[in-house]
């Protein structure tokens, strides 16, 4: 048999004096899919034993210490529960005998205070489902800790990683993709199926509701967006032009299409010009020729009105439309100040 202590969640320490029962309690553990290491049974001949132990102790997440008078005694225990410290690992006590209180206070001195299922007189099945809640519950808290810890490590690599690279991850366990960034939950799906949903919504209330209806969806998410930026940025004290610059990066990067903002901004004398284009904008229906892209021109303007905590307009050139012209897939806005020119 391999040791295979990777997957083994739960380490048995015991004395030799217990290892029947032991061995009783990890074929019962392990009927309810809890994989346990139990060295008497998990090593082959020919293996480093003086390995066998500390990497097994280092790869599970909880120390299930048999503890009797005999175990508390056993250099061998001390030896691994030194390990369990020295790792960091969460130690359960499922107590077989009544120890004396210098053997207990030892123990604590040794690992500190943790829980204890006591089963006297070989009571174990007695206290078997206890037991599991136990060690359930201490592995899902085990569990999350980790997850927490892996996103926080993601969320750090993060902002040390290229601009080119992808900014989304993706949680196998819950079937989520998020944002490292802020742990934001995101959706990945076809263009076809939004744009069906959208073309639908536009034809049920008729154009001119539709285009209004959707240049306020959009505008209230950019708003919640542009919001979400500015608190990421909060410390940094960025420009307001670098603000714009940064998020047509992150933008470009989701799927819509390539943001390009050629944007003159002179917050000395108060001034708003330029263009805002979108290449290959995700919203745009050619087939339909429905103008949902109202949406994207409304996101565009709430996520303005909130970096520049100013009344931004955009206006379409319909010149450039890709509705308007097949040879160039290019929404272009014209940006300034409301009633401006």
């Amino acid at each position: 048999m391999s040791t295979d202590s990777e997957n083994k969640e739960i380490f048995i320490s015991c004395s030799s004096t217990d290892i029947d029962l032991a061995r009783y309690v990890k074929s019962r553990l392990m009927s309810k899919n809890l994989n346990c290491f139990l060295y008497e049974e998990d090593i082959v001949g020919g293996e480093n034993h003086e390995d066998i132990v500390p990497n097994a102790i280092r790869a599970c997440k909880i120390v299930l210490l048999i503890e009797s008078p005999a175990s508390l005694e056993s250099k061998f225990v001390n030896h691994e529960l030194t390990l369990a410290t020295n790792y960091n690992k969460a130690v359960i006590e499922l107590q077989i005998d009544p120890c004396d209180d210098d053997q207990l206070n030892n123990l604590i001195y040794k690992i500190g205070n943790t829980q204890r299922v006591i089963a006297h007189d070989n009571s174990i099945d007695n206290v078997f489902g206890y037991l599991v809640r136990v060690i359930e519950g201490k592995l899902q808290k085990i569990r999350e800790s980790e997850k927490n810890k892996e996103r926080e490590k993601k969320k750090e690599d993060h902002d040390s990683i290229e601009e080119d690279q992808v900014i989304f991850d993706y949680d196998s366990e819950l079937g989520i993709m998020y944002n490292p960034k802020d742990g934001m939950r995101n959706v990945s799906f076809r263009q076809d199926t939004f744009l069906t949903m959208m073309r639908t919504i536009y034809q049920e209330i008729g154009p001119e509701k539709g285009s209004e209806v959707f240049f306020k969806c959009g505008y209230d998410c950019g708003r919640n967006f542009g919001m979400l930026l500015n608190n990421q940025w909060k410390k940094e004290r960025i420009q307001l032009h670098d603000k714009i610059t940064r998020w047509c990066e992150f933008d470009s990067q989701v799927g819509w299409g390539k943001f390009i903002s050629n944007i003159d901004l002179d917050e000395d004398n108060g001034t708003l010009s330029g263009n805002l284009c979108i290449r290959d904008c995700f919203f745009v229906d050619i087939d339909g020729h429905n103008e949902v892209c109202a949406y994207i021109k409304g996101y565009c303007t709430g996520v303005m009105n909130k970096l520049l905590s100013n009344d931004i307009q955009l206006t379409c050139t319909r010149e450039n439309c890709p509705m308007k012209n097949t040879f160039k897939s290019e929404c272009t806005f014209k940006v300034a100040f409301k009633g401006e020119e």
